[in-house]
């Protein structure tokens, strides 16, 4: 029974962590659309941290 527990509260610390990381990379990246004049290299590092 204990076990089952530990692995649902594992897992939600999984999916939690990946919705932090891509918001954060959501940020970074909205960033640099508004600081760059080049938006060429935006979108390349947008598709970069996609994949």
């Amino acid at each position: 029974m204990r076990e089952g527990a530990d692995e649902r509260g594992i897992r939600k610390g999984i999916i939690l962590q990946s919705a932090l990381n891509l918001d954060a990379q959501f940020w970074f990246i909205y960033a640099d659309l508004k600081t760059l004049p080049d938006l060429g290299r935006a979108l390349h590092l947008t598709l970069t941290f996609s994949l």
